[in-house]
């Protein structure tokens, strides 16, 4: 999940604003389908739970999801979107002509995941509903790995996430989510929201991360100035 990523699907997300009803409705099989693989994905990348992740079924899901957004409706486009697949188009079209031809394949397919996985998010995350669900299975499913983290001397449970600092990052972005669940959510939703940011920060201190410390000063000065309640944030900053 790049920055690209993100970015592209929240352009698309404010592109398809104002129907968001019709979209939820109009989606068809596509779309509940492309949820479960989504998430399932999320497990795996992040999660990595030790008898799934070893079926390696990350890059068939990548290759799924842009074949369901093929066969769904409502589908929006960016300019973010449109810039990713043409590096794609270019990377692949190097691939003959690279003195190291695997490793210009490997980065190739590394950036094919991504697109398709951009191309999923910008679909399924079109309307409030799909949104909503991200952000609860994106806190709750970060909230496991910053426990962990704690529990395992400030690394992830594999793959990049096996990294300090790359687990204080990945920490760090999913505090906002965190935070702002625990002003926005109600109920036991509200509560695991907050129980998700402590341990988010915990995470972060553990890893001794000096990048993810930066990070974190820069993500809770965000949420400080753009939540509400600013002075209440502060003193919780603090």
């Amino acid at each position: 999940m790049t920055s690209a990523t993100a970015i592209g699907s929240a352009r698309a997300t404010r592109a398809a604003g104002g129907s968001a009803p019709r979209r939820a409705r109009s989606s068809g099989m596509p779309s509940a389908l492309g949820w479960w693989l989504f998430l399932l994905y999320v497990v795996l990348e992040f999660d990595r739970p030790p008898l799934l992740v070893q079926l390696r079924l990350q890059m068939l899901i990548a290759i799924v999801l842009p074949l369901l957004w093929l066969g769904g409706r409502d589908r929006p486009w960016s300019s973010v979107l449109t810039a990713q697949l043409v590096f794609l188009l270019a990377g692949a079209a190097m691939v003959p002509f690279a003195e190291n031809w695997y490793a210009a394949y490997f980065s190739t397919r590394t950036v094919f995941s991504s697109v398709g996985i951009a191309l999923a998010m910008s679909w399924l995350f079109a309307n409030r509903d799909g949104m909503a669900r991200f952000h609860l299975t994106w806190m709750l499913g970060m909230g496991w790995v910053a426990i962990f983290a704690i529990t395992h001397g400030g690394r992830g449970p594999g793959g990049f996430l096996g990294d300090e600092n790359d687990l204080a990052l990945g920490c760090v972005g999913a505090f906002p989510f965190a935070f702002y669940g625990f002003q926005l959510l109600g109920g036991w939703k509200r509560w695991a929201a907050a129980a998700c940011g402590v341990f988010l920060v915990m995470a972060i201190v553990v890893s001794f991360s000096r990048g993810g410390f930066v990070g974190l000063a820069c993500a809770l000065l965000y949420c400080i100035l753009t939540g509400s309640h600013k002075v209440r944030n502060l003193l919780l900053a603090a």
